[in-house]
């Protein structure tokens, strides 16, 4: 057997992820605001982009009588300036008060409450104590650790706590679930009297429903006990809950609307938040005069590098832009039913199938449905919302899961509270309008819906 060494020319294809490539996709599943601030960043780290602005310069052979403006009316307008220097009574003077938030957090209300409290006696114990609230409202910790931590008598502690526990709102600084709604009741004078007991000795039964159980071992009957755990139930059993730790709020700004134009629907591409970008005129003008002259020093291969991730940036923009509104139009195909009457009309849905009839990979579409929201005449949706599992009927069509969970949802919030209907009599239900699911089907839709089973939901009274 000879042995030896060949060369062997061998050619194939290969998909390679170039830097350019890999930037597109990562802007695919971006959302309009995180678009936003990868622009910001690339329009600080580029000189070669550039905001376009929508102003037009006037042209050199327009003669001044086109831009005749009264001065005078100008300067009485002025409001380019920034603030208003008219003669008028109607000024609105700044205040200091603009540039405070109108709400308060759980924190400085409590701090506030207590600064209006005559007695200096505890007040610093309150304050840490106010200090080791979690966002709840609870007192986490136990007294015996702080006290140790802090140097303080077991009993200053006691006094102190007592002190945040008389403050707005009822319950705050409870140690447990049962303290907070004891607090709650103690500031209250119609209650029914048996709240009280069932707080102290029945809140797990309350929480199960168990209240023909309760009602053997109290001797109340079941609807007494019935009224008293609908009381008990207004309780609230985070007191904080109505302040925020963090006063920040969130709001959803849709990518993409849809807007019904007669009895049809057209795409909007929300990009106003975008700016629009091109390419600076001054650094493309030097860069072409260093390339006339085949100058090939530092600084023009940088302008060339950053030049070229300039246009990369603004295409992918582009074709980010132009895949969504292929995606969406799409979607208004499958889904016109839904945005013509609601919820129950959804139809099943798949990434593959939308990516087959605009021709491209599934997980680009993926990518593209991924932290987008969609604004509908039906309301403001998740992207991938639109699209869910397929449940066959005994009919010719299909049924979406999200649709399906929806008229589970209405039965039970119409149903008869005495008897509410069991997770069997919903499948039985469903089946006569052909929709085959199982009781085990019906129960998983339930739970993720956060229904209770029916044991749980009766009432008897």
């Amino acid at each position: 057997m000879k042995l030896g060494f060949d060369l062997n020319l061998e050619q194939k294809q290969q998909l390679i992820i170039t830097p350019e490539l890999k930037k597109a996709i990562e802007l695919l599943q971006l959302s309009g605001m995180e678009l936003n601030n990868h622009i910001e960043q690339e329009l600080a780290e580029n000189p070669m982009l550039e905001v376009a602005t929508s102003e037009e310069e006037p042209k050199e052979n327009e003669t001044s009588e086109t831009f005749d403006i009264d001065w005078q009316k100008y300067f009485e307008d002025s409001s380019d300036i920034g603030k208003h220097v008219g003669t008028g009574m109607s000024e609105n003077k700044e205040s200091f008060e603009n540039y405070t938030p109108s709400s308060t957090n759980l924190f400085e209300h409590l701090f506030f409450q207590l600064s209006l409290i005559t007695t200096e006696e505890y007040r610093e114990i309150a304050e840490y104590l106010i200090g080791n609230l979690d966002p709840n409202g609870y007192l986490r910790g136990s007294l015996e650790e702080m006290s140790q931590l802090i140097d303080v008598k077991y009993s200053e502690l006691e006094k102190a706590l007592k002190l945040v526990q008389s403050l707005d709102p009822p319950g705050i600084g409870a140690r447990s679930l049962k303290e907070c709604l004891l607090l709650q009741l103690e500031r209250k004078d119609d209650y029914p009297k048996l709240s009280y007991k069932l707080i102290e000795n029945y809140l797990i039964e309350i929480g199960e429903n168990r209240l023909s159980k309760i009602a053997e071992k109290t001797g109340e009957s079941v609807v007494e006990v019935q009224k008293a755990v609908d009381y008990i139930k207004t309780l609230t059993p985070k007191p904080a809950s109505t302040f925020s730790i963090d006063s920040s709020s969130e709001y959803i700004s849709p990518d993409i609307v849809i807007k019904r134009v007669e009895d049809d629907y057209v795409v909007i591409i929300n990009d106003s938040m975008n700016p629009k970008l091109k390419i600076n005129s001054m650094y493309k003008s030097i860069l072409s005069k260093a390339n006339k002259n085949e100058a090939a020093d530092s600084a023009t291969k940088f302008l060339n590098s950053k030049l070229d991730s300039a246009l990369w940036l603004i295409k992918s923009i582009e074709q980010r832009r132009l895949t969504l509104h292929n995606i969406v139009n799409k979607l208004i195909e499958f889904q016109k039913p839904f945005l013509d009457n609601g919820v129950s009309y959804l139809r099943p849905l798949t990434l593959k199938q939308i990516a087959e009839q605009i021709g491209v990979h599934e997980s680009t579409v993926s990518r593209a449905t991924a932290n987008k929201y969609v604004q509908t005449p039906q309301g403001v949706f998740p992207l991938r919302y639109f699209f869910s599992s397929k449940v066959e009927n005994t009919k010719t069509d299909s049924s979406s899961s999200t649709s399906i969970k929806h008229k589970i949802k209405n039965l039970i919030e119409n149903e008869d509270k005495k008897q509410p209907l069991s997770d069997q009599k919903i499948s039985e239900i469903l089946k006569e309008s052909a929709i085959n699911i199982s009781r085990r089907t019906v129960a998983k839709y339930r739970k993720e819906l956060n229904i209770p089973s029916s044991s749980k939901r009766k009432r008897y009274h």
